[in-house]
C-alpha cells in the first residue's frame, strides 16, 4: 500500500482533488480516501473532558485532532488489518452514528490542511502534494461552504475568525510545506484543466514508482 498525502490551505480544493486522483488510480477498488476531518475530536470530548466552552475550541489546531488514532489506522492497513473509522459532521461537530469500514488497498490517499504535519504519517508517505490558493478564493469557497453547513453561520464573525484564528493556522502550520512537497497544485487547475493536472501529477507518482524499481533492481 501506497500512501499519497494532499494538504493545503482550508477550503483549497483538497477533497475534490482526492476524488479525482482516486477516480485515475482505479476508484474505489484499489484506493481509500481519507478526509482528516474525520480524525478531529467531536465537540463532546472538549466539553466533557476540557470543561470548556463549545465557542473556545480551535478547530484550526493541530491538537483538535486525534492522530494518534490516524497513525494506528495506517499501521493496521499497512499490515493488512482492517479499521473502522468515525465520519465527522462538519457543522454539527460530532461523529455520525454509523463507522465506516476501511481494508488494505493498493493506495491510501490522505488529504486535509494537516496531513503533512505528524511526522509519523510524513514518513509514511509515498508522495506528497500542497494544494495552492489565493486566500481571497479560499475565503470565498469557505463562506460558501460554512453558509450551507453550519448553523447560525455568520458572514462577519467568520471574517474576523479567519483573520485571527484561521490564516494564523495556516502561515504557522500549513505553508511551510509547499516547500518541501513533491509537487504543488495550483488550485485553479482543479477545475479548469482537471484531466491535464491529474495526468501530471500521474506522472509525478510514476517516477517515483520507476525510482522504487531502479533501487530493487540494485
Amino acid at each position: 500500500m501506497k500512501i499519497i498525502l494532499i494538504t493545503g490551505g482550508t477550503a483549497s480544493g483538497k477533497t475534490s482533488l482526492s476524488e479525482k486522483l482516486a477516480k485515475k488510480l482505479g476508484g474505489a477498488k484499489k484506493v481509500n480516501v481519507i478526509n482528516m476531518d474525520d480524525y478531529y475530536y467531536p465537540q463532546s470530548y472538549f466539553v466533557d473532558e476540557k470543561e470548556i466552552e463549545p465557542k473556545k475550541i480551535n478547530w484550526d489546531s493541530p491538537k483538535s485532532y486525534n492522530l494518534e488514532l490516524l497513525n494506528e489506522h495506517i499501521v493496521h492497513l499497512l499490515n493488512n488489518k482492517e479499521i473502522k473509522k468515525n465520519k465527522f459532521i462538519y457543522g454539527v461537530n460530532e461523529y455520525a452514528p454509523k463507522q465506516e469500514t476501511l481494508k488494505k488497498k493498493d493506495w491510501l490517499i490522505i488529504e486535509g490542511i494537516f496531513s503533512m504535519y505528524d511526522v509519523d504519517v510524513r514518513d509514511s508517505a509515498f508522495i506528497q502534494f500542497f494544494v495552492d490558493s489565493p486566500e481571497f478564493t479560499r475565503l470565498e469557497k469557505r463562506i460558501e461552504r460554512d453558509k450551507k453547513l453550519v448553523p447560525g453561520f455568520d458572514e462577519e464573525t467568520f471574517e474576523k475568525k479567519w483573520k485571527k484564528t484561521i490564516q494564523k493556522a495556516y502561515k504557522r502550520y500549513i505553508k511551510k510545506w509547499k516547500k518541501k512537497s513533491d509537487y504543488i497544485v495550483d488550485s485553479a487547475s482543479i477545475e479548469t484543466e482537471s484531466d491535464w493536472l491529474i495526468n501530471q501529477m500521474m506522472e509525478e507518482i510514476d517516477l517515483k514508482l520507476d525510482k522504487i524499481k531502479i533501487k530493487r533492481k540494485k
